[in-house]
């Protein structure tokens, strides 16, 4: 989707750090925050940027023609200084449109000054360029999606740390809570637009004004809650960034997960007893890692399914790996509840794995689960791959043995219910159990989202026995 970005303002309210800069000019770090931004929409896919430009203009085109790739990328200098060579590069695949939309014009002014570069556009994003989150921007965009609103804008907590009192009709104090904790939203500036934005827009009106209570009155605006947001509208809060930054404690830089880049190739091993434990232990993890790593190459093993068993679990394991770059989907058919009797035989093709695959992480079994043939593959697996990071999946089911996790992964509510709804979609031939399904399945993932603090609610735990730096 294309991006368009407000970049025309003063910035009085940073002082003598927008006395020559426009405000998206200020940095945080090596870079200013547009740029930081900009590679938290780049990070998503989105790429192709429409900059609204107005104050100091010249200096925002500029610093994008005179763009300085090692300031961020580790490079090779030879020749004296001559040759320089990039390991990587920031925005070498980024479109960025400049349009001049006056030095004084206000967002609605400045959004329909570029409608003709979003033609054909069904849906757009757009921001105000001063503030950064770690907010998932697909579960964002999916909420309009499903809605079938025109607009949709980032609910945030304020960021700044003043009091909000509440009066009694004869001014005596009801209450006084920091803003931190009170129900108070204000507009992040994180948009999400249908073309048809325009048609409620007249000229010289403000975006959040008349337009915005025009599409309240319609029905047709939604707002996206989300407590991860950090604003710069003061020097105070540029400080706090800049701080957050020098820290290495910056979670806006989201591209920066698992330290590795959105287009880096990404192994995963995935390892299961029997058809669907891969899904029901890690399938939410595995489908936002897919989403943030398109690059991803996974091998997927089911040790024993055969029949019915079998054809569900390529099913399921297809549509999974549906968005993976790379996928090798093996299932194996050693007899089910019967693994540490045919243990020769496993290690044996543990040891071929070895020699096959060399991954980034494994997901496997909890050495702790009761079910015999789930232990083994979890020590099977510790004892072949002894230089890799293994994260060990739960299952919940009548054993009664789900543990302490030490590692949760984050999952949106929408790769939540992809996740459930794919396992009872493939699995019909367990739809019969008890715990197979929809709330057994959720209630596992609100429980590690509530102990994680998940911000969508739900998460997935994993048990992490060693981390190598």
């Amino acid at each position: 989707m294309k991006v368009v970005l407000f970049c025309g303002g003063l910035g009085t309210r940073l002082g003598e750090l927008t006395e020559n800069i426009p405000k998206p000019l200020v940095k945080i770090g090596y870079r200013p925050i547009l740029w930081h931004v900009m590679k938290y929409y780049a990070h998503f896919g989105h790429k192709d940027f429409i900059l609204c430009l107005g104050y100091r203009a010249d200096t925002i085109k500029d610093y994008f023609l005179n763009y300085k790739e090692y300031l961020s990328n580790d490079f090779t200098m030879s020749n004296g200084g001559k040759d320089i060579q990039l390991m990587q590069s920031d925005i070498a695949d980024w479109k960025i449109t400049f349009v001049d939309t006056g030095l004084r014009a206000n967002i609605g002014q400045r959004l329909k000054a570029v409608e003709k570069y979003l033609d054909g556009e069904e849906i757009f994003l757009a921001n105000y360029s001063d503030g950064l989150t770690n907010c998932p921007l697909p579960d964002m965009i999916d909420s309009v999606v499903k809605a079938g609103k025109i607009a949709c804008f980032l609910c945030a907590k304020p960021s700044q740390s003043f009091h909000v009192v509440k009066l009694e009709t004869d001014n005596s104090v009801k209450n006084i809570q920091s803003v931190q904790k009170s129900d108070i939203r204000i507009n992040a500036g994180f948009f999400v637009f249908r073309k048809e934005i325009f048609n409620y827009i007249k000229p010289g009106e403000e975006l959040v004004v008349e337009p915005f209570q025009r599409l309240i009155e319609a029905k047709q605006i939604i707002g996206y809650r989300s407590d991860q947001f950090w604003c710069m509208d003061t020097f105070k809060e540029h400080q706090e960034l800049t701080d957050m930054y020098n820290l290495g404690n910056a979670p806006w830089e989201v591209w920066k997960n698992f330290a590795r880049r959105r287009d880096s190739v990404f192994r995963i091993l995935c390892l299961g007893a029997h058809s669907d434990d891969i899904e029901i232990g890690c399938g939410g993890t595995i489908l936002r890692w897919l989403d943030e790593y398109p690059s991803s190459e996974i091998c997927w093993i089911v040790m024993g399914a055969s029949g019915e068993r079998r054809a569900e679990a390529v099913q399921s394991a297809n549509l999974f790996l549906a968005n993976a770059r790379r996928k090798e989907i093996v299932v194996k058919e050693f007899r089910d509840g019967y693994f540490p009797y045919n243990g020769a035989e496993i290690k044996d093709f543990f040891e071929d794995l070895k020699g096959k695959y060399v991954p980034d992480v494994i997901l496997t079994h909890h050495r702790e689960d009761l079910h015999q043939d789930h232990r083994l593959v979890s020590e099977l697996t510790w004892n072949t791959f002894r230089s890799h990071l293994i994260l060990e999946y739960e299952i919940a089911k009548y054993d009664g043995d789900l543990g302490a996790p030490n590692f949760f992964v984050h999952l949106t509510e929408s790769v939540a219910q992809r996740k459930i709804r794919t396992i009872l979609e493939c699995f019909q031939s367990q739809k019969k159990k008890s715990w197979f399904t929809e709330d057994a399945f959720s209630s596992v993932l609100r429980l590690r989202g509530i102990e994680s603090n998940a911000p969508n609610k739900y998460a997935e735990g994993f048990y992490c026995r060693k981390i190598v730096c």
